[in-house]
């Protein structure tokens, strides 16, 4: 009974502790994050970026009108409502630092402090955003070419970039995770840290004819698409 007292003594002041701190919070919004409408960087350089193609294209790795066909495709699922504590953030402004993140890899403290939002804040939206995207993008059928499409593809490399005897453009990319558990090296790769592999082979007009997503790091770039995995294309 003595134990079980002295544990509930420990309990409440633990529970005492909590309240305290949640009750001496400094600020219910930060002061940096206060000024987000005036000084983030989607109030103060979207504008902007939107009058010059060149530079909007720099910073978002897609021409306007992609982005805008993206913001369509993805405003009501990305629409939140006002609440009497705070206002809701944009559809659009989720679109922005979420792209931004897939097109530099930037790290999500970082993209916080340039949006002047939480560092939670920005990690829940991009996962929300980056679901939202995938499931409205996703193909719904992308055969395997047979072998009059790959004549088709060969000549749209010839007609186009007078590139012979080409039946894709094909490059991939190693995305960086932390081993999984008993994985052993399977996903060690030639750089030096752990990763599954993106890769996409393109026709002449940069249009995605195969893919494959969740490929072992460790195996080699002619290995990817002999052992399709269970995303590809």
């Amino acid at each position: 009974m003595a134990c079980s007292r002295r544990t509930k003594l420990l309990l409440l002041l633990w529970l005492r502790r909590r309240i305290r701190r949640r009750n001496t919070r400094r600020y219910w919004v930060h002061p940096i994050q206060q000024k987000r409408d005036s000084l983030g960087e989607f109030h103060h350089l979207y504008p902007q970026l939107i009058k010059d193609s060149e530079k909007f294209i720099k910073y978002f790795r897609m021409q306007k009108s992609s982005f805008s066909e993206l913001q369509d495709i993805c405003q009501d699922d990305l629409l939140k409502e006002n609440t009497n504590y705070r206002k809701a953030i944009s559809p659009i402004e989720r679109l922005t630092f979420t792209l931004r993140f897939l097109a530099t890899g930037e790290s999500f403290q970082s993209l916080a402090f340039r949006f002047r939002l939480r560092h939670e804040t920005v990690r829940r939206i991009v996962k929300e955003t980056v679901q939202v995207l995938w499931r409205k993008l996703q193909p719904q059928d992308m055969p395997v070419p047979d072998k009059h499409s790959w004549e088709q593809i060969a000549n749209g490399f010839q007609e186009r970039w007078q590139f012979p005897l080409c039946a894709g453009a094909i490059d991939g990319k190693h995305v960086q995770l932390k081993a999984p558990v008993d994985s052993g090296s399977q996903y060690f790769n030639y750089k030096g840290h752990y990763s599954i592999v993106l890769m996409a082979i393109c026709d002449a007009k940069s249009k995605f004819i195969v893919i494959d997503v969740g490929a072992y790091g460790s195996s080699s770039d002619g290995g990817y698409f002999k052992t399709p995995t269970s995303s590809n294309g």
